[in-house]
């Protein structure tokens, strides 16, 4: 198997008898112990496109070579199609997981646009905002919500909704170098305009409910889509749509082809995100300056295990000492 079919068959779906799902951080945890019994390991090899993908197995023993290999090789033909939509190809062009999601989020926020946003750029991306360019690196998207009081329909604040999406097979968690490119672009922004009110929004496909809590705690949103959008002309033709039904049946994955909004998501910019908008905006507003510092080292996609786990901490003292409230979302 490829380790993201492990999470995709134990982690967003139970396995058969076990009863229940299991959070990835556990089986990233049992495979360490397994390669440590010489219970699992890996072999690594170029597929017939040049890409190179280890797949797990058990020991070769006498008799299974044949059986490994071919498996393995089906597994890695299966893995290298998924990475090519993911990043694009010489041939193929722009990928289409990322674009797909991005486009399915902003089709969404302008089905939303009538409850009261305001994109700032029709075409999506948000590369300059409130007259410089955004510090961090351009949004995937943004909009200035403007809530109306409920009964009276009379404007009842304005927000500025800034938005990342980051289509990934992996679970986000607190401390996933993703979700802290969102959060150091808006940290820097409240600093640059400590008298706005922002809403940071974060769109995946799983979050962990540590994140949520993380969320909840320090000022921003996290919409979890549950599956992995991906941009139609995947299907257009008999073949590709084969393909789509392969990496779905074979590997449990959750690809949808998808261009326009979709009702959970405009639900979550209609409702829930305006209701918790005031509240979010005040929690971001304390912590965005003390921790601006420590979100943009966490950025770093080069820090070690401890490194982070350093800066972590850090940050959910940081936290703890502007809100004055354990941080619940940082465990051990």
């Amino acid at each position: 198997m490829v380790w993201p079919e492990v999470e995709a068959k134990i982690s967003d779906h139970p396995w058969p008898g076990l009863g229940t799902k299991v959070d990835p951080h556990h089986l990233t945890r049992a495979k360490a112990g397994m390669v440590r019994d010489g219970l699992l390991t890996s072999t690594t090899a170029a597929t017939r496109g040049g890409r190179r993908v280890s797949v797990w197995h058990r020991p070769v023993e006498k008799g299974t070579a044949r059986a490994v290999t071919d498996a393995s090789a089906r597994k890695r033909l299966l893995h290298a199609r998924y990475l090519s939509w993911a990043s694009g190809s010489k041939t193929g062009g722009e990928g289409a997981v990322g674009p797909g999601l991005e486009g399915v989020v902003h089709a969404s926020l302008l089905a939303a646009a009538p409850y009261g946003y305001r994109l700032f750029n029709p075409a999506g991306e948000v590369r300059s905002l409130l007259g410089a360019p955004v510090p961090g690196g351009s949004l995937d998207n943004g909009a200035v919500l403007t809530r109306l009081d409920p009964e009276t329909l009379t404007p009842d604040g304005q927000y500025i909704v800034v938005v990342e999406v980051k289509n990934l097979r992996q679970w986000i968690y607190p401390r996933t170098q993703e979700l802290h490119q969102l959060l150091d672009k808006a940290a820097r922004l409240q600093v640059a305009e400590p008298r706005r009110r922002f809403v940071p929004v974060l769109v995946c496909r799983k979050a962990h409910y540590l994140t949520n809590v993380m969320a909840q705690q320090v000022g921003f949103y996290v919409i979890q889509t549950h599956r992995q959008y991906v941009r139609p002309f995947v299907a257009e033709t008999d073949e590709g749509r084969r393909y789509l039904s392969e990496l779905n049946s074979e590997l449990s994955f959750d690809l949808t082809p998808e261009a326009g909004p979709v009702n959970p998501m405009v639900e979550h910019f209609r409702t829930p995100i305006q209701r918790v908008a005031d509240r979010t905006a005040e929690r971001w507003t304390a912590v965005a300056g003390p921790m601006a510092s420590t979100l943009g080292r966490l950025r770093d996609d080069a820090l070690t295990y401890d490194e982070r786990a350093a800066y972590m901490d850090e940050l959910a003292m940081t936290a703890a000492a502007a809100l004055g409230e354990h941080p619940g979302w940082h465990g051990p």
